[in-house]
This record gives C-alpha cells, sequence and structure tokens, in this order.
C-alpha cells in the first residue's frame, strides 16, 4: 500500500462529503425559501 494512495482517497472523501453537504445545504435553502414564500403569499391574499 502507498501512503501517496490513501492521503489522495482521503482528500478525495473529504472534498465529496463537501460537495454532498454543500447540495445538501443548497437544497435545504431553496425548499425553505419556496414553502416561506408560499406561505407569504398566502397571508398577503
Amino acid at each position: 500500500m502507498d501512503g501517496s494512495l490513501i492521503g489522495e482517497d482521503f482528500t478525495l472523501a473529504i472534498t465529496a462529503s463537501w460537495v454532498i453537504s454543500a447540495l445538501c445545504l443548497g437544497a435545504l435553502a431553496a425548499w425553505v425559501t419556496a414553502r416561506y414564500r408560499k406561505v407569504s403569499g398566502k397571508d398577503h391574499d
């Protein structure tokens, strides 16, 4: 086993988890924004 290979896998895993976290946060923010707009729209009507 090569140490550099393990390091690359570790970096890739961290990068992947950061990307997944960013996607989840983005989706959550979009959902909350859409829900808030829908609720506020109903309140104003």
